[in-house]
């Protein structure tokens, strides 16, 4: 028998708000990591919480949101984690005596199936921090604060884990944070660890999963960033969606075609009159303004404005004190009657109104942030502009890599990524078909085979 490694200040003993316990259990504390070639000790938040299969029984799987400057709270409360709060969060019985929000369990959490440590990073993103101050980011300074958390979170604090299998995943810029610390995690493998049979963790690692992920600043898929070079995908996207008109898409097609892909707007003045001056937001006369619907992630969604709503003149989401017109985003909006299939409204309202609390700050051992925030601005220049090199090269011969989209999410829309997976020009070893989950189609998926070096 392996002995556990426990961090007894981390485990998470109380909940403050949650309905019911959590049969499994969680640990959420800082990692501390010292890099003095950037001038800074970091403190990186984590939560860590153990699979339904055990601690020792499943892979351990780390999750990063995107941004940079996104929390992992995101996804831990309104994604794939073990708990999640809604509008319903403020009229239980419990809530109405403790003015606490009610948490309540998630029942497609990951934790079914994996470990999942959900990490703020880069600081000050979410709870973590620096001293004396965070350094300026770059894709790659951010990569090697992430490889040294992991190496310190197996290697010190939760070393019984580093002989079980280690997935990394993540959404949106976690594309460019996930890929380059994998490539340092690899680098690190062949250096330390060549021809050695059992390799601990972070440096086992086996896959990375991506949702609707940029693979690179100027990729053109990654529409807040890309600039022009994504315009022709944000249309295509509206185009199939039935956004734009057949009429308008053939003009597009004619007038644009010299204009597509480049850096720049459009020279043709057609081109450019009917696409309009962003990017990101094309032909909105016909389209709409998608940063208004679904906060510009999710074309369909029917909660109204919440606090991942989009602002079109900041491209951050809006705070929950921002009005329009003179009126309220947020307050008494009561949209439960919405509900889009199993997505409850007010997620991300009552998660924030819940983690900002000083009695939840004190249960998960974080230092007191009463303006804590799902995003951060920070201090980052964006230096990865492309990550298909390393894909065709390096990521898709020594990992498992998935790529999932949904087909809803203008923002990294989903005709994108499968147009430059496409150009790697890997081999098919399974063509484009269905996928299915109890019988029923969820989506369709191609299965791509790594070219051996």
């Amino acid at each position: 028998l392996r002995a556990i490694a426990e961090v007894p200040e981390h485990l998470v003993t109380k909940l403050p708000g949650l309905e019911e316990p959590l049969a499994t259990r969680h640990w959420s504390g800082y990692v501390n990591v010292q890099i003095p070639e950037l001038g800074s000790n970091i403190s990186v938040h984590y939560w860590l919480f153990e699979s339904k299969k055990g601690l020792l029984n499943a892979p351990t799987s780390v999750w990063h949101n995107g941004g940079p400057g996104a929390s992992s709270m995101m996804a831990l409360f309104t994604e794939n984690g073990p708990f999640t709060l809604n509008d319903q969060s403020f009229k239980t019985a419990r809530y109405n005596e403790s003015k606490i929000p009610s948490v309540f369990l998630n029942e497609f959490s990951w934790h079914t199936e994996a470990n999942m440590l959900y990490v703020d990073h880069p600081a000050p993103a979410g709870f973590s921090d620096c001293t004396p101050s965070c350094p300026h980011w770059n894709d790659s300074t951010q990569a090697i604060v992430n490889s040294r958390f992991l190496e310190e979170f197996f290697g010190s604090l939760y070393p019984e884990l580093q002989s079980l299998p280690f997935f990394m995943s993540g959404e949106s810029y976690a594309g460019v944070l996930i890929p380059t610390t994998a490539l340092l995690l690899l680098e690190a493998r062949d250096s330390k660890y060549k021809n050695v049979k059992n390799v601990p963790a972070p440096y086992n690692l086996e896959g990375i999963a991506l949702g609707n992920a940029c693979p690179g600043n100027r990729i053109f898929t990654c529409t807040p960033y890309s600039g022009w070079l994504g315009v022709k995908v944000a249309v295509d996207f509206r185009y199939g969606h039935g956004m734009i008109s057949p009429q308008t898409y053939e003009l597009l097609q004619e007038a644009c075609k010299a204009d597509w892909n480049k850096y720049g707007p459009p020279e043709n003045a057609t081109c450019r009159e009917i696409l309009g001056d962003d990017p990101a937001r094309p032909v909105m006369d016909e389209a709409g303004d998608t940063y208004q619907m679904g906060g510009g992630y999710f074309l369909y969604d029917h909660c109204g404005s919440d606090l991942l709503s989009v602002d079109p003149e900041t491209g951050m989401p809006r705070q929950k004190d921002q009005t329009m017109d003179g009126v309220s985003l947020f307050d008494g909006n009561d949209d439960d009657d919405f509900d889009t299939n199993v997505y409850k409204c007010g997620q991300e309202r009552a998660a924030l109104a819940w983690i900002q609390l000083a009695e939840v700050q004190d249960a998960i051992h974080v230092e007191r942030k009463p303006d804590f925030s799902f995003v951060t601005g920070l201090n980052y220049t964006f230096t990865k502009y492309s990550l298909l090199d390393e894909y065709k090269d390096t990521l898709s011969q020594r990992l498992r890599v998935m790529q999932y989209s949904g087909d809803a999410d203008p923002c990294v829309p989903y005709v994108g990524t499968r147009r430059w997976i496409d150009g790697l020009g890997l081999p098919v070893k399974s063509a484009w078909k269905p996928w299915t989950l109890s019988g029923q189609v969820a989506g369709y998926r191609t299965v791509y085979q790594g070219i051996p070096r």
